[in-house]
């Protein structure tokens, strides 16, 4: 997602680094209206869709709105506050903050840059800037943030921009690898040990009986994991790779914990 206000040089930057313009070719761009939704494929196999989004304040207010805010600021991977290091007339601080409280409302994992622009200018005053942006924060949002002084004109924006995206792709990857490792892993492991490994519900913790009863605690297994009744209902017609990931590592921990146990009796 790319957001900042008029001007500031957001349709440049992704015109630059995706569609190699150079300069002289985007100087000229007219200003985005609305939402820009546009797909491009990095590093050959990579789909990237990006949002440019018009930074007029008609677009801006209904952006933040309580209808369309989080329709906008949802599923965020990236976000990139882009500024007019020379401009400021119109200062970037109330919608920098609204931008951070609804992107971080909405996407709490996202990536979260501000892109200062316009460096080579000698009327710059990014550190101004960023003095301006920062006043008020908690200083765990502010660690959350990377300020980087870039230049359209010289290159270093399309430079930034490019490496933002190489390192977002890079970590996808990396984190995908180490979920199909667990997800392995835990596969094998149920496999090998089936489900003595423990006597409570897989999903709330809720102690199982061992004998059978016509209550609402009677044992259930579905492959190797045991649920309670409550859960069995949930996980009834689910394989497990369609388990939620944050379920994936707590049955890990338990596969470890289990392991460890049994090692030292």
């Amino acid at each position: 997602m790319l957001f900042g206000l008029p001007n500031a040089g957001k349709t440049s930057l992704m015109s630059s680094a995706f569609l190699d313009l150079d300069f002289t070719e985007i100087s000229n761009l007219k200003p985005t209206k609305g939402i820009s939704r546009e797909d491009f494929v990095f590093d050959i196999e990579i789909d990237l869709n990006m949002w440019d989004l018009g930074g007029a304040e008609k677009y801006i207010t209904r952006y933040f709105s309580i209808t369309q805010r989080e329709l906008i600021f949802s599923e965020v991977n990236i976000g990139i506050f882009v500024v007019d290091s020379t401009d400021m007339k119109y200062s970037p601080k109330q919608m920098f903050d609204e931008f951070i409280f609804n992107i971080f409302s909405f996407s709490p994992y996202v990536e979260l840059y501000v892109l200062l622009n316009k460096i080579d200018l000698k009327d710059s005053q990014e550190n101004l800037i960023i003095k301006l942006l920062s006043s008020g924060l908690d200083i765990t949002i502010l660690k959350r943030i990377e300020f980087a002084h870039v230049s359209i004109k010289d290159g270093s924006a399309k430079r930034k921009f490019i490496e933002i995206i190489k390192l977002q792709v890079q970590n996808r990857l990396l984190n995908k690898k180490h979920e199909e490792i667990e997800l392995y892993d835990l596969k094998r492991a149920l496999d090998i040990h089936g489900t003595d490994f423990h006597n409570y519900c897989v999903s709330c913790n809720r102690r199982l009986h061992n004998r059978k009863s016509p209550g609402k605690y009677k044992n259930f297994k579905i492959l190797t994991l045991r649920f309670c009744c409550s859960c069995y209902e949930e996980y009834e017609n689910k394989t497990m790779d369609e388990f939620p990931k944050s379920f994936i590592r707590a049955l890990n921990k338990k596969v470890k914990d289990y392991f460890e146990f049994k090692n030292e009796m």
